[in-house]
């Protein structure tokens, strides 16, 4: 299971290529000039990619980017899941409490630790404002009541998550 995914540094979006709004982007991201074709007005804004070495500077300085403050529980998601399977490869011991619970077998509680760590790291990686599902013409059940179910498992597993790690927050290092 690999968790790992890219943060965005880049400010470019990512529209279909060689519509108007991939145009427009690609001008706004290398002048930052903006041309709103239905008004033909025009706005200037600071380049995209003078906001991206903002990002990457205050990310390197201070771990973080007024960037990641849009979706901060997405980012925080996708920065934990990532770090948990990680940690879950690189572990080289387990927290007291799984020894004491584990007192016949050491590797047992090591491996019961590596497997919680996946298994947090699973529902930090599924993030509940994510879901997409396809519409089943042959499914009795509408989609937005599949959607809405699919959502409220995500959330339920991720609050079951968080209530798990906080006892062991502190044995969160190698």
């Amino acid at each position: 299971m690999n968790l790992y995914k890219k943060i965005q540094f880049s400010s470019f979006v990512g529209y279909r290529r060689f519509t108007r709004y991939w145009w427009n982007d690609i001008l706004r991201y290398m002048t930052g000039l903006s041309v709103y074709s239905y008004q033909w007005s025009f706005q200037l804004y600071a380049p995209g990619w003078c906001k991206d070495i903002y990002t990457y500077w205050h990310r390197a300085r201070y771990g973080w980017a007024p960037r990641d403050t849009f979706n901060l529980d997405g980012y925080l998601n996708q920065v934990l899941a990532g770090s948990l399977e990680y940690f879950a490869e690189h572990t080289e011991g387990c927290p007291h409490s799984y020894i004491v619970n584990n007192k016949d077998n050491f590797d047992a509680a090591c491996s019961q630790w590596e497997t919680d760590l996946r298994r947090w790291a699973q529902a930090f990686s599924k993030d509940p404002s994510d879901v997409y599902i396809e519409d089943n013409k042959d499914s009795s059940v509408p989609i937005y009541l599949q959607h809405s179910a699919e959502e409220q498992r995500r959330r339920n597993n991720l609050h079951q998550a968080l209530k798990e790690i906080e006892p062991v927050w502190e044995s969160l290092w190698e």
